[in-house]
């Protein structure tokens, strides 16, 4: 069964972004974007139709930190995951973060990510597609 009308999307930043307090992630391009459902402009997904979804994000713990970084999915603002990626000490490497989600929503539901760091943790957003990226679709 193919399925080229259902939602899906992959957006990343068009800058670099560290940040240690929580932000929404500034996903402001767009890789595809199949419905028209993603905003640059505030940076949500919002569910044209009911259903579940299959969320994905991948971001960096930044290198030459130590300290705990995290990515968050919210629904309409509120917390439904979160990931958390600990390093006792730095090193010159940077650190893959992914956070998954699968997530009921109805018709309007809205979807962001927010991320950031705590104790000298930073969260790096590559301004590269292959590197930092926010992607999802219907499942069904």
């Amino acid at each position: 069964v193919t399925k080229p009308s259902n939602p899906t999307f992959r957006v990343f930043a068009s800058s670099n972004t560290d940040t240690s307090s929580e932000i929404t992630i500034p996903y402001d391009s767009e890789a595809h974007d199949i419905g028209n459902n993603f905003n640059t402009s505030n940076y949500r997904f919002t569910a044209p139709v009911g259903g579940t979804y299959s969320f994905s994000a991948a971001h960096w713990h930044k290198a030459g930190t130590a300290g705990m970084v995290y990515l968050r999915v919210k629904v309409n603002g509120s917390l439904n995951s979160e990931f958390r990626s600990t390093r006792d000490e730095s090193d010159a490497e940077y650190h893959r973060l992914y956070i998954n989600a699968e997530v009921n929503l109805s018709s309007g539901d809205y979807i962001t990510i927010h991320g950031g760091g705590a104790n000298g943790g930073e969260l790096h957003t590559s301004s590269s597609l292959i590197y930092s990226y926010f992607a999802g679709h219907l499942i069904g």
